[in-house]
């Protein structure tokens, strides 16, 4: 029972980091399906642990709890910050994945508990390189400021890799627990972050992949069978992702198989001296029983199955330790701690691959979309476009049968035909019309009598390339003559009805200055401006 509260306390502590980083694994795994909640633990552990060793090696913190707890704010903070920037569908996230949100926690309090269990029957720190280990861990505690004390050389800093047992150190500190038992809750907090990254890796890559196959079968209209296969996708996608964490962190190199075989006595002894396991055949011993393989450490052999040799025919040592070797030794090497973290960096990398295939499906979509979307807009284009062609013609021709003029459209391509039009229709029989053409650097127009603004294609334009709307077109009746200098004077006298003024700014058939209105439209380089009553031309 005194291993209960330690343990709750760190399961606390892992639980808290983790709620602090979520927000921004929500945000940093966007492409993966479960948005990196598996790995928001051991991201708030590494940049809570960040924070600290930075503020502390430059003075600005102190490797205490109150610095640890400020680090964990700063992380939360900037979290937060880093997550509200693009979206917030956090809490609807959580709500419709809840058998991922249970399933990873299930599996993260289960590896922990077992394990640290596991630890208590053998929490020896003795041994191999735990001492060693156990002094860095001490050695982190009793410094405020890092780089740390050097536990073999007084007054020097410590002269190793030392990252991650500041981890480590930082949450024996923040728990206040002692640094005996910190070193063997370690080692199972280890194995439980190793365990929920390779399954929570697995997870993803199955899931992405249903979805591929889904979206595709959407794609050729099979939906039947989609949903026929949906009981056997639930089971797949949450019972088959513990094949991830069984080979990683549970599985060896199964030596342990011929441990077995030899013990029972089974096997020619050609046969395992071609096999050739390090010291299977000098210290093994056939004891003729299924699991009694002789007594001392006989799983060592499992690491050192490479049977290496010089020259000289010497044996040489070549390891080759797993992780669950590892884990069941107890040793914290710098190996044994990065393992969490090599698991979220591969599913950063997973993430970035997955935002690459979505961009190609985005774009094979896209193109699809346009291609189809095109040929309905062509089609509803042609269907208006007769509609309107057939209305604006019928306007058209009867304007043209009562005026008797028709104004081209092949001068659209110029810019300021749009003005052109509307101007040299109210150009009645007036002398220099043609003049008034060249000089705004056009093919002269026909001038026709009349509102040519009943065509409704012109009209259209009009609106469009100035701006004018029902309240604001120009109106055929104007007074006055433009006498000798046609530009000035119709641009001075031209009547207008207002730029999408309101109602009331000028009425119909009122005379108004229009320089104003033309003062920003470009003809030919040049701008149009107005000085008093007189236009006066510029370059631009």
């Amino acid at each position: 029972m005194a291993i209960l509260l330690p343990l709750f306390i760190w399961w606390l502590i892992i639980e808290i980091l983790g709620l602090a980083a979520l927000p921004l694994a929500y945000r940093l795994f966007r492409n993966l399906p479960d948005r990196g909640y598996a790995f928001a633990r051991p991201l708030g552990i590494l940049l809570t642990s960040y924070v600290l060793w930075i503020g502390a090696s430059f003075g600005f913190l102190r490797h205490s709890w109150g610095g640890i707890v400020f680090s964990i704010l700063v992380v939360a903070v900037f979290s937060w910050w880093f997550y509200s920037r693009e979206n917030r569908g956090l809490a609807s996230f959580l709500r419709g994945n809840r058998r991922v949100v249970i399933a990873n926690e299930v599996l993260f309090a289960l590896a922990f508990v077992l394990f640290a269990i596991y630890r208590a029957y053998n929490p020896e720190i003795m041994g191999t390189e735990k001492p060693m280990e156990f002094a860095f861990l001490n050695a982190i505690l009793r410094s405020d400021t890092f780089p740390p004390h050097d536990p073999w050389l007084s007054g020097f800093g410590i002269s190793y890799y030392y990252f991650g047992y500041l981890m480590m150190a930082m949450l024996t500190r923040l728990s206040g627990v002692a640094s005996a038992v910190a070193f063997n809750l370690a080692i199972a907090l280890l194995f439980a972050l190793t365990v929920t990254g390779a399954y929570a890796l697995v997870y993803n890559l199955i899931q992405g992949a249903e979805e591929r196959r889904s979206s595709g079968a959407r794609e050729q209209g099979s939906r039947g069978a989609g949903e026929q296969g949906g009981r056997g996708d639930s089971v797949t996608r949450y019972l088959v992702p513990i094949l991830g964490p069984l080979f990683v962190a549970v599985m060896g190199n199964l030596e342990a198989i011929f441990e077995v075989l030899y013990s029972k006595g089974l096997g020619s002894a050609g046969f395992w001296h071609w096999l050739d396991i390090k010291e299977l055949v000098s210290r093994g011993q056939v004891t003729g029983r299924w699991f009694d393989l002789g007594g001392g450490w006989w799983w060592w052999r499992a690491s050192r199955v490479i049977h290496d040799k010089d020259l000289l025919g010497n044996s040489m040592e070549v390891i080759d330790e797993f992780p669950f070797f590892s884990f069941m030794l107890g040793d914290m090497h710098p190996h044994v701690l990065a393992l969490p973290f090599v698991l979220l960096a591969l599913a950063l990398a997973l993430n970035v691959l997955r935002q690459g295939s979505r961009g190609a499906e985005e774009q094979r979509s896209r193109g699809a979309g346009e291609q189809g979307s095109r040929g309905a807009e062509e089609q509803g284009s042609r269907g208006a476009g007769e509609q309107r062609s057939r209305g604006a013609g019928e306007q058209g021709s009867r304007g043209a049968e009562e005026q008797g003029s028709r104004f081209p459209i092949s001068n659209i391509q110029y810019p300021t035909s749009n003005i052109q039009y509307p101007i040299s229709n109210h150009l009645r029989p007036l002398p220099g019309s043609a003049g008034f053409s060249q000089y705004l650097g056009l093919p002269h127009l026909p001038v026709g009598g009349g509102d040519g603004l009943r065509d409704a294609a012109l009209r259209r334009l009009w609106e469009s390339q100035l701006g004018f709307g029902e309240r604001g077109r120009l109106h055929s009746h104007w007074t006055g003559s433009p006498g000798r200098h046609p530009l000035p004077a119709l641009l001075h006298r031209l009547p207008v009805a207002g730029r999408r003024c309101p109602a009331q700014s000028l009425q119909p058939h009122q005379a108004a200055p229009v320089p104003d209105l033309l003062r920003a439209v470009r003809v030919r380089r040049r701008w149009l401006c107005s000085a008093g009553d007189e236009a006066v031309e510029s370059r631009g």
